[in-house]
């Protein structure tokens, strides 16, 4: 399992949609963690 700790954690409504998201909490409330994909254009 993932360190919920060093990601961004979320809560879904029963459709799945997002309920709610926190960032690098120290105790997370929910079990999902959310992975930031980043793209990234160097000129």
């Amino acid at each position: 399992m993932l360190d919920r700790k060093r990601y961004g954690v979320a809560e879904f409504y029963e459709n799945a949609n997002v309920l709610n998201m926190e960032e690098k909490l120290e105790n997370p409330k929910f079990n999902y963690a959310v992975l930031g994909l980043y793209n990234i254009q160097i000129l």
